[in-house]
């Protein structure tokens, strides 16, 4: 019986070990502009999506799993990010790296180049479609798990390197780590 112990708390203690590495993000985001930078000048978006984001709440969940690297303050971590519009799901492998001034974090995550999509559309595809992101939290509660913030992020099209769409957004997430 007492082997019986000792086995499950060194299985407890090795899958808490494990688990300390990954980190998950679950939250959604609502976009609040769009803009554009062409040729180095910004540009605001007062079209069609500019005007329907402006008068619209459209929640997009959003989902984060990365084996992360915990350097005090400083951490990054590799792995992937996924955002659905209920119908349809993007999956893209994703990095990032935050530095935490006490309950504000700084973030900056790049992703892409590989995308899975799963829905009414499921399928594999691949090309230079990158999305830099960077953000601003709020970490709340006595745990600290939950974040509010806000951030911009864009859409990098190597090909078309004189234009570079961005959405800014409003946000909400657990951090599990």
């Amino acid at each position: 019986m007492k082997k019986l112990i000792i086995i499950i708390a060194l299985a407890g203690l090795a899958g808490s070990l494990a688990f300390g590495q990954i980190r998950i993000d679950a939250g959604i985001a609502v976009p609040i502009g769009v803009g554009a930078v062409l040729d180095g000048t910004s540009l605001e978006m007062n079209d069609v999506v500019g005007n329907f984001l402006s008068r619209t709440f459209l929640p997009l969940p959003e989902l984060g799993l990365h084996y992360q690297f915990d350097f005090g303050q400083l951490k990054f971590g590799l792995g992937a990010r996924a955002i659905t519009l209920i119908i349809e799901t993007m999956i893209w492998p994703n990095a990032f790296i935050e530095y935490n001034f006490g309950s504000l974090v700084a973030e900056a995550q790049l992703g892409g180049g590989a995308f899975l999509l799963l829905g009414l559309i499921s399928d594999f595809q691949a090309g230079h479609v990158f999305f830099p992101d960077l953000s601003m939290w709020m970490k709340v509660g006595a745990s600290q798990r939950v974040r509010f913030g806000a951030g911009i992020t864009g859409i990098y099209l190597p090909e078309q390197s004189s234009s570079f769409p961005v959405v800014v957004y409003l946000a909400g997430k657990i951090t599990l780590e």
